[in-house]
């Protein structure tokens, strides 16, 4: 089986899950290609683990030279599977496949499709898409009411993980930030827009009691404008700090005591599992992703979207009680390694492939 994969391969931190997934598909027998026009460490360890690069990536979502290029690689290299990544991938790949002998799947990681958007039907909900990979059920409920015809073409395969890759040595110079030694540190980390509903986590420092010892550190692109914009609500705005992006995931979950994800609608909630996987407790919303990763109360705590009141309860609660943290910690760690596995994920994803050419040589 040969599989064409166009995506954005740019970062670890963005796509460390779907890259060894891929890996891990070669290793199991499957000639995978990927193209991708970024180059880099991501690139240079998926060449170096034997994938072949093509190195193209289009730059629109409707790009007529992308689409005549991947339509030619299609016609001579002849994948039985094309599978398309993100948007421009899949907008210009679908283009690409027409009337071409491929079957066409798509990744789906947020909810938000809408049969009214005419750019869903360029995507997702185009009837030439096979089959949709979605990373949730919530994601997975919202592609398919969008639709009667979905319901038989979504198939659902979470994330895979290793805990060993963020068992980093050394953590964050908080000095470097003010964060004094021995201070509670609660974490948060997403490249900032209103669904990240990061301004409800700033709101709920002004609902601590004891709010001296504690430091939120806002990791991510746009954090330090939504505290520029919150910082007048509150008296301790000195204790909210955001350094922007980090590359090292591992040392920054290190230099946290707590982690919030105070999101507004969430496919999954990749960084919640990341954060699990170094045994640091997790508070998070209930917004969809979130609540098929954490048993509430067991591997994390789950409050109600836009409530900081219910943040700055809960993170009291854990400040106060250390053994909960730990609990709460070693616990959510033990549901990744059960549920998130990467040896999991890549089974689902070579079962569900090998499904499709056998459907297809069926019919």
């Amino acid at each position: 089986m040969k599989i064409l994969v166009i995506g954005n391969f740019s970062s670890f931190a963005t796509t460390k899950p779907i890259v060894e997934m891929l890996i891990g598909l070669k290793n199991k027998g499957i000639d995978v290609e990927i193209m991708s026009a970024d180059r880099g460490r991501v690139i240079d360890y998926l060449s170096s683990s034997g994938l072949k690069i093509i190195k193209h990536h289009p730059k629109k979502k409707i790009e007529p030279s992308a689409i005549k290029f991947i339509r030619h690689y299609l016609l001579e290299h002849s994948p039985d599977i094309l599978f398309l990544l993100n948007s421009k991938s899949i907008a210009n790949g679908i283009q690409a496949a027409k009337n071409v002998n491929v079957k066409v799947v798509t990744y789906r990681g947020a909810a938000g499709l809408y049969w009214r958007d005419p750019m869903s039907f360029l995507t997702h909900l185009n009837p030439r898409v096979d089959k949709v990979i979605c990373i949730s059920h919530f994601v997975e409920r919202n592609v398919r009411k969008q639709m009667p015809y979905m319901r038989k073409k979504t198939h659902v395969i979470y994330y895979g993980f290793d805990p060993a890759w963020y068992n980093t040595d050394g953590s964050m110079d908080l000095f470097e930030y003010n964060i004094p030694k021995g201070a509670m540190v609660v974490g948060c980390i997403a490249n900032n827009r209103p669904v990240k509903g990061v301004k409800y986590l700033i709101r709920a420092f002004k609902y601590l009691k004891n709010p001296q010892n504690v430091y939120f550190l806002l990791v991510g692109d746009g954090m330090a404008e939504e505290l520029e914009h919150e910082k007048t609500r509150l008296d301790f705005s000195d204790h909210i700090i955001c350094p922007g992006h980090i590359e090292d995931l591992g040392q920054f979950y290190n230099s946290i005591d707590i982690y919030v994800q105070p999101s507004l609608k969430e496919g999954l909630g990749k960084s919640i599992v990341e954060v699990m996987c170094s045994a640091k407790p997790v508070i998070a919303t209930r917004s969809g992703g979130p609540q098929e990763i954490i048993e509430n109360g067991k591997s994390g705590i789950l409050v109600d979207k836009k409530s900081p009141r219910a943040i700055a309860d809960e993170i009291e609660n854990l400040i106060e009680n250390k053994s909960f943290r730990t609990k709460l910690g070693q616990q959510g760690l033990a549901r990744i390694k059960e549920h998130f596995g990467l040896e999991k994920s890549v089974d689902h994803y070579y079962n569900f492939f090998n499904s499709i050419i056998q459907e297809s040589a069926m019919s």
